[in-house]
């Protein structure tokens, strides 16, 4: 599959996480806007070099943090998985009932 990023990056992530039954995390779009996957469990995004992993520059992580921050949940329709956008004070409600004993 051909990166759907234009940066030099990589995705690093548990390649077996939707047959492990993780949790779906973020939607992949291509550049029509077509969803191209999903990925599942926690993912990493970093820089490549010639021959390694490397740091992100600091416009790449503005861009991906802005790409990524927004937490989505998924529902399916027919044949069909909607991506969709969870709302900030949804998110930290959630965050805050987990945050109690």
């Amino acid at each position: 599959m051909r990166s759907p990023f234009e940066d030099e990056v990589a995705i690093i992530l548990n390649e077996s996480g939707k047959i492990n039954g993780l949790l779906l995390n973020r939607a992949i779009y291509t550049e029509d806007g077509d969803m191209q996957d999903i990925y599942a469990g926690d993912f990493l995004v970093v820089g490549l070099t010639e021959d390694d992993f490397g740091s992100l520059t600091s416009e790449q992580m503005r861009k991906f943090e802005e790409q990524f921050h927004q937490p989505q949940m998924f529902v399916r329709m027919g044949r069909s998985i909607m991506a969709i956008p969870v709302p900030d004070d949804m998110v930290k409600k959630m965050e805050e009932k987990a945050a109690k004993p």
